[in-house]
């Protein structure tokens, strides 16, 4: 799917370009602040906002490595498939290309008491 033009998008979002801070803030009718997750946690509809983030949550994988050589060898990290993110921007890294490496190596190797 495409992103919706800005002029389409809710007004929410397209005021959250001006202020990315408040990108995932959820605006509160009766007070006209923004809230974030853990302020709705605080709300009457806490309820709702606990079983909305508890699906989020679940959908995520949780990886856990144990890595006796680090200071702290219990490695925990989240991730969520690539397949179920929606981004319009660039999804590689970008990398040397082998000229750039050639030439790298060569100015270290041809320079004398260079080192890499």
């Amino acid at each position: 799917s495409t992103a919706l033009p800005s002029d389409r998008r809710p007004t929410r979002l397209r005021k959250s370009n001006q202020h990315p801070e408040f990108a995932y803030a959820v605006l509160d009718d009766t007070t006209g602040k923004l809230l974030e997750y853990r302020d709705l946690l605080k709300g009457p509809d806490r309820h709702k906002w606990y079983d909305g983030g508890s699906k989020e949550f679940a959908r995520l994988r949780i990886c856990s490595n144990y890595r006796p050589q680090k200071e702290d060898p219990y490695r925990v990290r989240f991730t969520i498939g690539g397949n179920l993110i929606n981004y319009v921007g660039e999804t590689y890294t970008p990398v040397a290309d082998l000229t750039t490496a050639k030439l790298l190596l060569n100015s270290v190797l041809s320079t004398k008491g260079a080192k890499f």
